[in-house]
C-alpha cells in the first residue's frame, strides 16, 4: 500500500483508512490484498474509510472500475459486506449514483458517515473505541 493508506486486519476482516490522496491505484491496491489473503474466505466485512481524505484524483468512471472490482470479487465470497465511510459530500454523491446502478447485483455496499455505524451495519465489535 502507499504510504497515504493503512489497512487493519479486524478477525477476518479488512479496514481501509484512506489519507491523502484518493485514487484508482488506492482501491486496486486494496483489492489485491482482499484477494491474495486466505482470510478472504472467513470474510464478512470490509471498510474503506475516507474520512481523511485531503485530495480526490479519481474520476467516475474509475469509481465504476472500482465497484465492478468488488462485485466480481464477491462472486467468491458472497456474505461480503463492504461500507464506504465519507463525509465527504462530492464522494457520498458519487458512490451513490453508482451503487444505485449496482443495485441489482449482489454487491452489498453502503456508505456510512461513521465507522462505528459502519460497523454497526457489519455487527463488528469496534475495538477502535
Amino acid at each position: 500500500m502507499n504510504k497515504t493508506t493503512k489497512y487493519k486486519w479486524l478477525n477476518n476482516n479488512l479496514i481501509f483508512e484512506i489519507e491523502d490522496t484518493l485514487n484508482l491505484n488506492v482501491f486496486l491496491e486494496a483489492n489485491n490484498i482482499l484477494l491474495s489473503n486466505s482470510r478472504f474466505d472467513k470474510m464478512n466485512f470490509q471498510a474503506f474509510n475516507l474520512l481523511n481524505v485531503k485530495n480526490i484524483d479519481l474520476t467516475v468512471p474509475e469509481i465504476r472500475v472500482f465497484l465492478t472490482l468488488l462485485e466480481k470479487a464477491m462472486i467468491w465470497n458472497k456474505t461480503v459486506k463492504t461500507a464506504i465511510i465519507s463525509s465527504d459530500p462530492k464522494l457520498v454523491s458519487y458512490f451513490e449514483m453508482f451503487l444505485n446502478e449496482f443495485r441489482w447485483t449482489s454487491l452489498n455496499c453502503k456508505i456510512f458517515e461513521t465507522l462505528d455505524s459502519a460497523l454497526d451495519w457489519c455487527e463488528i465489535e469496534n475495538e477502535f473505541k
